[in-house]
């Protein structure tokens, strides 16, 4: 899912450079709990769901998992990831591993915290976080057996990957 239509473009031409188009779909809108429509706001690399900008669709990401489960999901939608991990059918339909770019926000400042807390309650272990600062980071959670951390540099941490790795 990717709302901005100059993204979505460029994400269309790297899945077809690299013969994905029968294993990757593109969906040009924003994921949320609900279905509906936003304002969506695009700044640089960044984007946000807010007052202004230009209308995109809202996509209910938990009613499409639950119809097309995913082994894995990579989750950056800038702050919108509260709602989506908090949400109680999340636990119904959560992949494997989960990639997840968590943001500081005014209704979560305790990001890193919240999210993985939120993990560890929904089966998860953090196998690795990286980039993290004081308004975001990632963090690469799966279920399974625990693993001991490892330094791998840069402030990052790798905790191992239980079966294949990522």
């Amino acid at each position: 899912m990717e709302p901005d239509l100059g993204r979505a473009m460029q994400i269309r031409k790297h899945v077809r450079a690299n013969g994905l188009i029968s294993r990757v779909d593109v969906l040009e809108a924003a994921a949320a709990v609900q279905n509906g429509q936003a304002k969506l706001s695009a700044s640089g690399s960044s984007s946000r769901i807010g007052d202004q900008g230009a209308e995109v669709a809202l996509l209910d990401l938990l009613e499409m998992l639950a119809a097309r489960p995913a082994e894995v999901i990579k989750m950056d939608i800038e702050g919108s990831e509260y709602a989506i991990l908090g949400d109680r059918r999340f636990e119904a339909v959560c992949p494997r591993v989960l990639i997840l770019e968590w943001h500081k926000t005014p209704e979560h400042p305790d990001g890193y915290d919240w999210c993985c807390l939120k993990l560890q309650e929904l089966g998860y272990r953090v196998v690795s976080e990286s980039g993290k600062c004081p308004w975001a980071g990632n963090i690469i959670a799966e279920k399974g057996a625990p693993a001991a951390p490892r330094d791998i540099g840069h402030g990052a941490r790798e905790f191992g990957l239980a079966g294949d790795s990522l």
